[in-house]
């Protein structure tokens, strides 16, 4: 599969988003500023890692666990409606990558979405998620990227309770494991929950070199490893995406995230953030943060990028390289 993209013919779609200030129509299409998006042939073998068809039919499989019903997998249409049918208030916005493409240079891709509720004091745009009582709520949806079709790959759900409301660290974690099962774990901060890819959870003792495919953080894989935040989310900016940025080399960014670990192509997990084993069962806690992700469409997709940015780099320089020994010498 390395260099499976290197061989895809030249089929140039282009993803964007139609009508970004109304989801309620988003569609992903083509089109943007004449920057081409080249994609995996649909031909491909759907035995094929990260072609077109194998990322379908992975999105298939991992669709068992949700948060508020946006299931991993989904298509950015289903997980908006499955949004809207649990909340129509929460404001749906897009944030798009700027992606550097060797061959023709800079474009937007949609990379994140994200719902949330809006600050009813401030007039005239987001301006803050915070409701008149303090609570808010955040969900960000990570998905696939170029040449990889846009599919749910991770979702963060953040909620912040009302002022003087908070619940305690035992009700929470009783829901969490009434919908997801036991945990498989505790960092002491978070908690995580693992399933194999016939999702069923872990019975066996998790591998240190796996542990390393939990959201420790539920930040990581955002753009500045942070929840987007309202200046974020008005400025659409979901980050850059480039052949750097896509390496596959674990600890390039100093993080070993899962989307550069072979390994964590095994697990679906779901972790929340701030109820691991450290906290006490009665504490009062004022925010719910949780996690899912596919472990394989976070590796795919962002293997499927590298491979299909470093092909074309590597075209580009070879047509470069071509012309210049074309080139004659001039008359001595």
């Amino acid at each position: 599969m390395r260099t499976a993209f290197a061989r895809i013919a030249a089929v140039i779609v282009v993803v964007t988003l139609l009508d970004l200030a109304s989801v309620a129509s988003a569609r992903w299409i083509s089109l943007p500023n004449g920057a081409a998006v080249q994609t995996a042939s649909a031909s491909a073998s759907a035995d094929d890692c990260c072609s077109a068809v194998a990322m379908k039919k992975m999105a298939a499989s991992v669709g068992f666990v949700d948060i508020v019903g946006v299931k991993l997998g989904m298509t950015p249409e289903q997980a908006f409606a499955a949004i809207r049918a649990y909340d129509p208030k929460l404001k749906i916005d897009i944030m798009n990558a700027s992606i550097s493409i060797p061959s023709t240079g800079q474009a937007k891709v949609p990379h994140l979405a994200v719902a949330h509720t809006l600050n009813p004091r401030i007039v005239g745009g987001p301006g803050g998620f915070n409701q008149p009582d303090a609570s808010s709520e955040e969900i960000m949806v990570e998905f696939t990227t170029p040449p990889s079709p846009a599919l749910v790959a991770k979702v963060t759900r953040l909620v912040v309770f009302p002022t003087q409301q908070p619940v305690v660290a035992s009700n929470l974690l009783d829901a969490l494991r009434k919908k997801y099962g036991q945990e498989n774990f505790s960092n002491g901060v978070s908690r995580d929950w693992i399933y194999d890819s016939s999702g069923k959870l872990l019975t066996r003792a998790v591998t240190s070199a796996e542990r390393a495919c939990v959201p420790e953080s539920t930040t990581i894989g955002f753009p500045n490893e942070a929840p987007p935040s309202p200046d974020d989310v008005i400025q659409g900016n979901g980050g850059t995406i480039t052949l750097a940025t896509t390496s596959l080399n674990e600890t390039s960014t100093g993080l070993m995230a899962p989307e550069r670990r072979a390994i964590c192509r095994s697990f679906v997990v779901v972790g929340d953030y701030g109820l691991g084993t450290d906290v006490a069962p009665n504490m009062k806690m004022n925010k719910l943060d949780v996690t899912i992700q596919s472990g394989a469409l976070l590796y795919n997709s962002q293997k499927a990028t590298h491979d299909w940015l470093q092909a074309d780099a590597d075209a580009k320089n070879k047509k470069q390289d071509d012309a210049a020994a074309g080139r004659s010498a001039p008359k001595l």
